[in-house]
């Protein structure tokens, strides 16, 4: 997969063939969406939004064929800061996360001897929700997790992808930390473990189904999942640190952690070349420290290099990311080091950074905005006045 990605001519004709796979056959989209517009006054203005690209080509190949006869248009939300050819959609609008990702498919269309629509740069979309700020007693109870003076067993979430990828990672991550010898000498850890029940992740379920120290929150969908999600992050003693690839989730470090969807991000392995990507927006602005930092914090798991970890706990208030090893015990004595040293006591004392057209945590709004301002017209057009 990740050759498909990397390698240009590969891409290219990959991404015709898969683009040629999903617009060959719109019907039942097309069904889905006229179920949608009922019984909608032809001359109403329609605006559709994708955050898919595969959905995206085929929603853009119903426009085309001028089967729905309302006004439409259609924006795209690119949701990886990863510019890859399939996300080159004639829609309208394309919404990049980053001038890196849109002057790179503008490039891109001119190597393809294509014309690009509307690029616009906004801050990848997260949950508004999200961005609200917590109350001062959840507040005090996300810190006090993070304290290693502190005798509360710390949080962690882990969101389990539809892919149902790294479990066995997972698995041992997991026992190492709610092991009796982490009890001892470092403090308690308890896990929220979101995800649905399917063939791949039953086994995973069933592991740790009778451990109180892992708790499961399992989804009969997609929509009852992401629900379940955000229940979790608005209690009263919502986790502070969360553990995920450098998917989509990531882009969560656009918040802080004194709001409610603003966990410590602690990364594990990128799969995709956009994962990887991401990992480079998330470098590029700061959230997450250089590689040379890394690997000192990686070494101060070992002897006398404990002490480093005391050297950056100033730094670790810009940070909102972590990487972890690949091994999950060493990557469990990260965490452990991490928690007992301060560091992540830093981070959650987050100082935060300065907006700009990539970087805040209201995308969602920017996005909205500038679709409206896409389709305002002239107040003289009576006609659209009107149908508006």
């Amino acid at each position: 997969m990740e050759f498909t990605q990397t390698n240009p001519l590969v891409e290219k004709i990959t991404t015709k063939i898969l683009n040629y796979l999903q617009t060959s056959n719109t019907k039942s989209t097309e069904v889905l969406l006229k179920g949608m517009l009922g019984q909608t006054n032809h001359y109403q203005q329609i605006i559709i939004v994708s955050t898919h690209a595969f959905i995206a080509q085929k929603i853009q190949k119903i426009i085309q064929k001028k089967v729905i006869p309302n006004p439409i248009l259609h924006a795209v939300v690119i949701t990886d800061d990863s510019p890859q050819r399939f996300w080159m959609v004639n829609a309208d609008i394309l919404f990049a996360p980053s001038s890196y990702t849109r002057d790179t498919l503008v490039m891109l269309y001119k190597k393809d001897n294509l014309i690009p629509g509307k690029i616009e740069i906004a801050p990848y979309p997260i949950n508004p929700e999200f961005c609200k700020t917590l109350t001062p007693e959840v507040l005090y109870n996300k810190t006090e997790q993070l304290h290693p003076k502190n005798p509360q067993k710390a949080r962690i979430c882990i969101p389990v992808s539809g892919a149902a990828v790294q479990l066995d990672f997972f698995t041992e991550l997991i026992e190492e930390l709610i092991c009796t010898d982490t009890r001892k000498t470092c403090g308690e850890f308890t896990f929220s473990i979101i995800t649905r029940e399917g063939n791949y992740t039953k086994p995973f379920i069933n592991y740790f189904r009778d451990n109180t120290e892992v708790a499961f929150h399992i989804g009969a969908n997609d929509e009852q999942t992401v629900q379940l999600y955000d229940e979790l992050y608005h209690q009263l003693n919502p986790p502070s640190l969360e553990i995920t690839k450098p998917s989509e989730q990531a882009f969560k470090a656009l918040t802080t952690p004194t709001t409610i969807g603003g966990p410590i991000l602690l990364l594990s392995d990128p799969v995709g070349r956009q994962e990887f990507d991401n990992l480079n927006y998330l470098e590029r602005h700061g959230f997450l420290p250089p590689p040379k930092v890394h690997e000192h914090l990686t070494q101060s798991m070992y002897g006398n290099g404990r002490n480093l970890l005391k050297d950056y706990k100033e730094m670790a208030k810009s940070w909102r990311c972590l990487r972890l090893p690949s091994d999950p015990v060493q990557a469990a004595e990260f965490i452990k080091n991490c928690f007992s040293s301060g560091i992540l006591m830093s981070m959650q004392n987050y100082n935060g950074y300065n907006e700009t057209n990539e970087l805040s945590p209201h995308g969602v709004q920017i996005i909205w905005e500038t679709i409206f301002k896409a389709i305002e017209r002239p107040k003289s057009d009576s006609t659209t006045d009107s149908a508006a």
